[in-house]
């Protein structure tokens, strides 16, 4: 997941607009379906490129090529799974459908970064006529040292200055000679390196020496070239940053459904029926993290249904210790609160929710020393909580109420 998409899930949280969640709910039931039933979503990578977009709204600054590349990765996602999504059946994915219709993609942006990039993010030699002069007489002035050095090692053989097998060494980005440092006075060039010992010495023939300065001048003309470049294509790019910045955080908006859509089919969760009211019919109502545990060890949940309604509010469950009351009274409040976070939730998909404005839980023992509270006066605070706060609207979970005293 990227990080505009880790951003959404961070700022995840609950709310009681029914249109809202109707709505999140229906594009999460969706793209499960997209990613079940359509082959070949394009779920790749992309970065936020914000802090460097906002860099080059100043004329005379560029992108290194590193972040073009992840511009080009970014873009190309986004275009894709816009592109993806266009191209399924609307009867299907109406929500989705409607999500995309205003979305623009601008084909210029990737045509632009490909004109300067290869595969691999280099820079193109032909990125421009003068950059292809540039490298071409690199190639050739490259080519003369390797023949050069090669000339000067066969000499030295010949001269008996160096032994037969001796080959060229590679010293600080230099092809040397290794020599004898008792024989380094009679080759003619400059010693770039020697040995621990201090018996060999690494010389490049003068030669070759004088023809890197040759090389580091067009190397210099080269970066000159690649910065023009770089500057001018900023430029090309300028008034797009608004669309390239919308369009990576609508990248991560599709993120957000996929791995919300993911979490539902990984946890067999459905869309439930939402009701404008206080009240609740799960049916098949399963805990989604008691049952991913237990499929790792190849064991089967037992689901519940369990209903709340106008004329039964309130439900109390009794039973033998280790029972399955904490669990039931758990799956209940997560279940709830995932749905009103927008999650899809594991129910059959005939069960019917509601939507609370309060959710209010007091499970476990919130005994404190620090604040000299038993486990039953922990439990009444919680109580005093609830009557100061809750209303018709309220969903409350009560967990063992007279545990911590004598009933």
């Amino acid at each position: 997941m990227g990080e505009a998409g880790k951003t959404q899930v961070i700022n995840l949280k609950f709310s009681n607009d029914r249109d809202l969640l109707d709505a999140e709910l229906a594009l999460t039931e969706e793209f499960r379906t997209l990613l079940l039933s359509v082959f070949g979503y394009p779920s790749s990578e992309y970065f936020d490129l914000d802090e460097e977009l906002n860099y080059i709204l100043i004329p005379g600054t560029f992108l290194i090529a590193e972040t073009l590349m992840r511009l080009r990765i970014s873009y190309s996602a986004y275009s894709s799974s816009v592109t993806f999504i266009a191209g399924t059946p609307e009867s299907a994915f109406s929500k989705l459908h409607m999500l995309i219709h205003d979305r623009i993609i601008e084909p210029a942006i990737i045509k632009g970064i490909n004109r300067i990039l290869d595969n691999e993010g280099h820079i193109r030699d032909n990125a421009s006529p003068a950059l292809l002069e540039i490298r071409k007489s690199l190639s050739r002035m490259h080519h003369t040292i390797e023949k050069k050095i090669a000339h000067a090692l066969t000499q030295a053989k010949t001269d008996k200055l160096v032994s037969p097998e001796t080959e060229i060494a590679i010293r600080e980005g230099h092809a040397v000679i290794p020599i004898l440092s008792a024989n380094k006075r009679k080759l003619s060039g400059v010693i770039i390196d020697e040995s621990a010992s201090g018996q060999t010495s690494y010389i490049e023939p003068i030669e070759v020496f004088e023809l890197r300065n040759s090389i580091r001048e067009l190397e210099l003309a080269e970066k000159r070239e690649i910065v023009r470049l770089l500057i001018e294509f900023a430029d090309e790019l300028r008034p797009h940053i608004p669309l390239l910045k919308d369009s990576i955080n609508f990248l991560g908006r599709l993120d957000f459904l996929r791995a919300k859509a993911l979490l539902a089919i990984e946890t067999g969760a459905m869309k439930p029926l939402l009701r404008n009211q206080q009240s609740f019919n799960w049916i098949q109502a399963r805990h989604p993290l008691l049952m991913l545990s237990l499929k790792k060890q190849k064991r089967e949940i037992i689901p519940s249904d369990i209903s709340l309604d106008e004329n039964n509010r309130i439900l109390i469950i009794s039973g033998p210790n280790a029972g399955g009351k904490s669990v039931l009274l758990k799956t209940v409040g997560l279940l709830q609160y995932m749905l009103q976070c927008g999650l899809l939730i594991p129910v059959l998909d005939t069960s019917e929710a509601g939507i609370f404005d309060n959710l209010f839980i007091d499970i476990g023992d919130q005994q404190s020393i620090e604040n000299d509270l038993s486990t039953y006066s922990s439990h009444l605070l919680n109580i005093k909580n609830l009557l100061n706060f809750a209303d018709k609207s309220t969903l409350f979970l009560i967990d063992e109420f007279g545990a911590g005293t004598e009933p």
